[in-house]
């Protein structure tokens, strides 16, 4: 990043910012799950800690996709985060994006901890554990993913 870029009055967090999701994941009784990618390794590491606003429980159920992730933590957390792990089971036609998920587990995990190891890393994601519930995200459940493939047209 350049100097003349940091200086700017631009938000320093143009994802929290965006309310836009990157995408959207229906569950087999047509509930709505919006997805955040956490955008990279960097975005990976810090997780929800970087967007708590995802952790909104009286907000419409949103994650944080992490993508392929073999172990997650919560250190600096200061709430439980719910793990959803799954496999792949149909890719979509556009560039290969995952278009369908198999919940393989769905665990809370308590601030401060790390989560199970998991190899080869599934695809992972972070959200609300009382949006789990609400979704009835469980083993074995699937999940319809559609991803944004432009940014929305402003209005004039």
């Amino acid at each position: 990043m350049s100097w003349s870029f940091a200086s700017t009055s631009e938000p320093s967090n143009p994802v929290a910012t965006d309310e836009r999701p990157d995408g959207m994941a229906t569950t087999e009784a047509g509930q709505a799950l919006m997805l955040r990618r956490a955008g990279g390794p960097w975005g990976r590491a810090r997780g929800l800690f970087a967007q708590p606003a995802l952790l909104d429980p009286d907000e419409p159920p949103r994650a944080l996709w992490l993508g392929r992730t073999p172990q997650v933590h919560t250190r600096g957390m200061s709430q439980p985060v719910a793990l959803v792990t799954a496999e792949v089971t149909r890719r979509g036609s556009r560039r290969g994006r995952p278009g369908e998920l198999r919940v393989g587990r769905v665990d809370v995990i308590q601030p401060g901890m790390l989560g199970r190891w998991s190899w080869p890393p599934p695809v992972t994601l972070e959200l609300h554990p009382a949006a789990a519930d609400r979704l009835g995200l469980a083993t074995g459940s699937t999940l319809a993913v559609s991803w944004r493939d432009s940014p929305e047209p402003e209005a004039p």
